[in-house]
């Protein structure tokens, strides 16, 4: 009602739009009912943990800091959120006294991160009598995790093999062994769902076997090209995986997304992505997907276009048949001001650098790809030198200006350190002027992988500083 009515905006944490109005007026003759596209809309970019950008923009997720009062969220329970049979089975407890709970590779029982034996029925046991006494001590979740390991390394012992063969592959195998725990589950907890991965080496939809009811599998997007939606993309990881989800939405009408919306190694790295968002949650809503989690920069603040990002997903994941333009529109003016058309510039000109249906990216590119050329980044530089000159007068608009740009200096950075032009003054001078950026903007996560946290000694950081020639803080 304050969005629509009275032009009120939740863009970020520090930046509220809520304009002063001689009168509130709504249409006498409204009468409307709106149904949101998916049950949980999870935007997991960090800005959208924080309660009041949750709910303002109707985010529901796992990782939201909502309560009751707030309308409350889908919660994963007992600390069975994801990849958790490491700690229903752990290697530490079990390994030494029953190396066959564990997964037999080339004739060996390996230790450590490894799967677990899904056809031993100990681990069954096991497992089942973990979750529910996890789920004892927090009943009022929505789910809980029963998920293979983030590795490979999969059982290939002889009664392993034997299941995988009759139920279609090593998904099979999975939702034959989730299913049990969830038959158990439900005799005492009739209303919770488990949740599991269709992730990597278990993504391909089984056969002979459908998930229970109860059993919720959560697709992953990890191998897929994000330039372009994923029924559009011509690359053969996207075709597999339309494939897989239609696969699976004839199995069950209870699916989850896990999807990728940033560069997992250069989160402060251009990625322009846009032009995929819109059209990926229009085809999850149209096969059975009733969750969505939208993974982005979620560990800091200094993602790419990490605030437009947020909330162009929160506002999707409600109604992805929204006017995508109009959107990033509103939220360029509200967000950059005086700003905003020479932002709006530079950022149609970065989605138009992957338009080409050649090209594709996946989510671990360097900002050294060939259609990141230097000559875009030096006409961005200039438009976003510009934009900060139209906004000087307002901190508040500097700032998110200053932060916006920080990207384009540091793919300057990473092409000349790559070429090896590290000791001009083009390169100290880039140098410089990212060191600024960040230190104006705040602290910040550069990278999944690592993870660099400036306050405990961030090396790519003081790098940069070196290469500047300016003194460390």
């Amino acid at each position: 009602m304050l969005e629509r009515f009275g032009g009120c905006r939740w863009y970020a944490s520090w930046r509220t739009v809520l304009p002063r109005l001689e009168y509130f007026a709504v249409p006498a003759a409204l009468d409307e009912t709106q149904v949101p596209a998916f049950l949980m809309r999870e935007s997991f970019w960090v800005d959208h943990f924080n309660t009041e950008m949750a709910y303002h923009n109707k985010g529901n997720g796992n990782n939201m800091n909502l309560e009751k009062r707030h309308g409350g969220k889908i919660r994963f329970g007992g600390g069975l959120f994801v990849h958790t049979l490491d700690q229903l089975v752990p290697a530490d407890e079990f390994y030494g006294t029953h190396p066959e709970y564990f997964s037999e590779i080339d004739g060996k029982r390996q230790n450590g991160y490894v799967q677990r034996c899904l056809s031993n029925p100990d681990v069954l046991r096991i497992v089942t009598e973990r979750v529910k006494e996890r789920i004892r001590k927090d009943p009022d979740a929505g789910l809980y995790s029963v998920s293979q390991n983030d590795a490979y390394k999969f059982c290939t012992c002889k009664d392993c093999n034997a299941l995988a063969e009759r139920y279609g592959g090593q998904s099979g195998l999975l939702i034959w062994f989730v299913n049990q725990v969830a038959e158990e589950v439900e005799k005492e907890f009739p209303n919770a769902l488990i949740e599991t991965l269709a992730y990597q080496y278990t993504r391909t939809p089984p056969s002979n076997i459908r998930p229970r009811h109860n059993v919720v599998p959560r697709l992953c997007t990890i191998e897929c090209d994000f330039a372009s939606p994923l029924d559009v993309s011509t690359l053969p990881d996207n075709r597999k995986f339309v494939q897989d989800i239609k696969g699976w939405s004839g199995l069950t009408d209870k699916l989850f997304i896990w999807d990728y919306t940033t560069n997992f190694q250069h989160y402060l790295g251009p990625f322009p992505n846009f032009g995929a968002l819109q059209g990926n949650l229009k085809f999850f809503r149209d096969h059975h997907v009733i969750g969505v989690m939208e993974q982005g920069a979620y560990q800091g603040y200094h993602g790419e276009f990490a605030e437009l990002r947020g909330w162009i997903l929160a506002k999707l994941l409600w109604n992805p048949d929204q006017d995508m333009e109009a959107l990033i529109d509103d939220f360029m003016k509200g967000y950059y001001g005086a700003a905003a058309p020479l932002v709006r510039k530079y950022f149609d000109e970065l989605q138009s650098l992957v338009a080409n249906p050649d090209i594709h990216f996946n989510i671990w590119f360097p900002p050294t790809v060939p259609w990141l050329t230097d000559d875009f980044l030096a006409r961005a530089t200039i438009l976003w030198e510009e934009a900060e000159a139209l906004v000087n007068d307002d901190p508040l608009l500097r700032y998110n200006v200053r932060k916006s740009s920080l990207p384009v200096y540091y793919a300057r950075y990473k092409r000349l350190e790559a070429n090896e032009k590290r000791d001009g003054e083009q390169f100290r001078s880039v140098a410089a002027e990212l060191v600024r950026h960040f230190d104006e903007t705040g602290p910040a996560e550069v990278g999944d992988r690592p993870i660099f946290i400036r306050e405990s000694g961030n090396e790519e950081y003081y790098n940069w500083v070196k290469a500047a020639s300016v003194p460390a803080p």
